[in-house]
């Protein structure tokens, strides 16, 4: 039974309205004071029935519950004087006045109270003669009737009493289960410098590795990692009374240190200052925490040290996130690059936006990934290529809300994917030079040798003696542009020795000034360059060409200065991978001019065959071409960068060489045919070549066999090897090719003599054959003199 206040109001004003009943019944009074009285009932009950009817939040003020007892006390009164009863029946009220002034203390209170105003009570009564005559029975009843309520209201404060200690024990046991079942640490304790634990959880107990309260002492200072800490936490909390969230290390029972945060407030109880908290085990989430800021200090650094730029867009207000440098990867100030998505598109290409203007409009059923490459505009202006990969993020109705990217700087990946489509376009034109060389210089071959032929044939003082000499100065003027253009495609005729190429700029750049003086060479070469493998006579042409070039480039002014520059470098992969070369020590050569320079467009040609900024009449446009190609040929590769009004820089690479210098020794071959005997093979493919050979032969008075290929050759050879002294063999034929029948006729006479002719200079291909047992070579075309002086050399020895 729960009295609240209301309760009780209405409780008091019953049991007013029964007294107030009983005495009316029981006093002697006129029957009118009585309808009176029973009419002050009837109202009583009616306003007792709207109080029980209010709410209880009218009742929640003091000041109300007492001033209705206090108008319930005056009305009493004031209606026993009206009413003419003896003084005597204002105890009575008096007493469940105080009845219920008493309701709610303790039943044992409540009866004494009672027996001493019975006994009081009676004693007056009897004092007064009311206890005899005819108002004694009256009078007498009275008594029981205190004994009576008494016991009434000393039921319901039992009652009362017993339901409040059951709800309080019901509380307590269940405040109890929760504290103790918390998974957080819960702790009371004295305050104090000889502050004491008062109260703790299991979860607490387990913190610090106590199985029973009892087991962790009693003093709080030994939880503490760390004394400082705690004054700290106290001085805090002197300030405040409470603490929130604040980081402590806390000690376990085996001495290890575990992070906590403590949540505690102060308070004065009777008993004096308590702190109550909570502690929360926060280990894990501090190694998480570090564990994070580490993993983003990783990711922070990479993004400094990668090309990779990650961003997030939010489709609905445009805007652009980076995490990374973007300013430092472009050449900006920090803060310049906005974070608006329409200022990032202002510094795109205009031709690349229809790429990306797309964003946040792409078919929601396809969540695949988005690439695209578009040029971007760095401070200086200049043009960068990225590779932009993103994702769409979409919500849970599907609706992209943001894309996530990736972009990385793909420019240098573009320059060498150029150089790589430009060294195979040379690859490719230096395959059709060679091809158009080779049948040129076999058709020279047949001219010249009908050429040689006549000229032997002539007399000084004939007058077509000068006619043929100029028709074989053509012949050879024309074989000299064949050889350009061998050297471009690679195929040209190299007799390598180990040299320094400081020794050999020097020598060129001052026979070039000599020659012009309105050039000035300028050389910073590098002390103890590294030796390289190289053909001197086709270095020396790969200078003077880029020396004549340079000329031409300051024609306009005259003069002008060229710089030349050696240097030792270490290539890595990356760099040398476009031109399929090895990586390591290479020899650089920088040879910059002052000219006019060039667009990139002419710059893209300048290697090409024939190509030429030249007036028609002026060049061949062979010589770029023949530098490129003899350089390709040393395993080396070649840059160009030009702008024009700035002139032109060319950068040489060369393999270096372990090997030392060593002093080349030039032989000197007589030009007179002369003649000999014996029987002489010629294998060639072309009728005109073996026509032309066979009318040389001759007329050098050799004994002349033919075939026309390989396979007719050989039988020939099986047939009639004895007699034959010399093979003059072509190197490329169809179906059987110059080293397939060079090796079957070694396996028919390995002691055979095979004198091997190309349309194409000495290259690996016929040294390979010459390696492996074969007399000599000879490149057409050729006139009777060096084919004599060849001959003779393998025949006599």
């Amino acid at each position: 039974m729960n009295l609240n206040r209301k309760r009780l109001v209405f409780l008091s004003r019953l049991l007013v309205i029964i007294t107030i009943s009983y005495i009316i019944l029981l006093g002697p009074g006129r029957s009118s004071l009585q309808f009176w009285g029973y009419a002050f009932i009837a109202f009583y009950l009616a306003t007792n029935l709207i109080v029980y009817y209010l709410p209880d939040k009218f009742f929640s003020s003091p000041a109300l519950y007492y001033c209705i007892v206090l108008v319930d006390c005056l009305l009493v009164v004031g209606g026993i004087y009206l009413s003419g009863m003896e003084g005597s029946d204002l105890y009575l009220v008096f007493f469940v006045i105080v009845c219920l002034a008493t309701l709610g203390s303790k039943l044992r209170n409540l009866i004494i109270v009672s027996f001493v105003f019975v006994t009081i009570y009676g004693w007056l009564l009897y004092q007064q003669g009311l206890l005899q005559g005819n108002m004694a029975v009256s009078y007498c009843l009275r008594l029981p009737f205190i004994l009576v309520v008494s016991l009434f209201l000393g039921y319901i404060v039992d009652i009362q009493t017993k339901d409040q200690k059951a709800r309080l024990r019901k509380f307590e046991n269940r405040y109890r289960s929760f504290v103790e079942n918390l998974p957080i640490g819960v702790y009371q304790q004295t305050a104090g410098d000889d502050s004491r634990f008062l109260m703790m959880n299991k979860a607490f107990l387990d913190q610090f590795g106590y199985k029973e309260s009892g087991m962790l002492k009693r003093e709080v200072r030994i939880i503490y990692a760390d004394p400082e800490q705690y004054q700290d936490m106290m001085l805090d909390m002197a300030q405040g009374s409470r603490i929130e969230a604040y980081p402590l290390d806390l000690l376990r029972r085996d001495g290890s240190v575990f992070n906590a945060n403590v949540w505690a407030r102060k308070y004065t109880h009777e008993t004096g200052e308590i702190i109550e908290g909570v502690v929360i085990d926060v280990t894990k989430l501090r190694k998480t925490e570090r564990a994070l800021a580490e993993s983003e200090e990783r990711l922070r650094f990479a993004g400094k040290a990668s090309y990779d730029l990650v961003y997030e867009i939010n489709v609905n207000d445009n805007r652009l996130q980076w995490f990374g440098d973007v300013d430092g990867k472009l050449g900006y100030a920090p803060g310049e690059v906005s974070e608006r998505l329409e200022d990032w598109f202002k510094i795109i290409h205009p031709d690349d936006l229809k790429q990306i203007s797309n964003i946040g409009r792409i078919d929601p059923f396809n969540m695949d990934l988005n690439s695209c490459e578009y040029r971007i505009k760095n401070k200086e202006g200049c043009w960068l290529y990225w590779n932009d990969c993103s994702v769409p993020v979409p919500d849970k109705e599907g609706n992209i809300v943001k894309w996530i990217g990736v972009c990385t700087d793909i420019t240098k990946n573009k320059e060498m994917e150029q150089q790589l489509l430009q060294a195979q376009k040379m690859e490719a034109i230096g395959v059709l030079a060679g091809g158009v060389a080779h049948n040129f210089n076999n058709m020279l071959m047949g001219i010249l040798g009908y050429v040689s032929e006549l000229i032997i044939n002539k007399s000084d003082s004939d007058p077509e003696y000068e006619t043929l000499k100029s028709i074989d100065a053509s012949i050879k003027e024309a074989a000299s542009l064949t050889k350009n253009l061998l050297g471009f495609a690679r195929r040209g005729a190299y007799e390598v020795s180990s040299l320094n190429l400081n020794d050999l700029i020097a020598k060129e750049g001052y026979i070039f000034s000599c020659a012009n003086k309105n050039i000035r060479i300028h050389e910073l070469l590098a002390e103890n360059l590294w030796v390289v493998e190289a053909d001197k006579s086709q270095i020396q042409q790969v200078l003077m060409n880029l020396y004549l070039n340079a000329v031409q480039a300051m024609r306009e002014t005259g003069c002008g200065e060229i710089y030349v520059k050696t240097e030792n470098v270490l290539l890595s992969e990356k760099t040398v991978q476009p031109h399929n070369l090895s990586p390591g020590k290479y020899v650089k050569i920088i040879i910059r001019d002052t000219g006019c320079g060039m667009d990139e467009a002419i710059r893209r040609k300048i290697f090409d065959p024939f190509f030429t900024t030249k007036k028609q009449g002026e060049g061949t446009g062979l010589g770029l071409s023949s530098v490129y190609g003899i350089v390709k040929n040393h395993s080396g590769f070649i840059e160009v960068d030009s702008e024009i009004a700035l002139g032109t820089t060319f950068v040489l690479y060369f393999p270096a060489s372990d090997k030392s210098v060593k002093e080349n020794k030039t032989k000197t071959m007589p030009l007179e045919a002369v003649n000999g005997s014996g029987t002489i093979l010629i294998v060639d493919d072309e009728a005109m070549v073996i026509k032309s050979c066979e009318r040389l032969l001759k007329r050098l008075n050799y004994k002349v066999l033919s075939a026309q290929n390989g396979e007719t050759a050989i039988s020939v050879y099986k047939e009639q090897g004895k007699e034959i002294d010399l093979i003059m063999l072509d190197m490329l034929m169809p179906d059987m090719s110059g080293r397939i029948v060079f090796e079957k006729i070694m396996e028919i006479d390995p002691d055979a003599k095979v004198l091997l002719s190309s349309g194409f200079s000495l290259n690996d291909q016929a040294r390979g054959i010459l390696e492996k047992g074969c007399s000599g070579f000879i490149q057409k075309p050729f006139d009777i003199n060096e084919l004599s002086q060849k001959i003779n050399e393998i025949i006599r020895g």
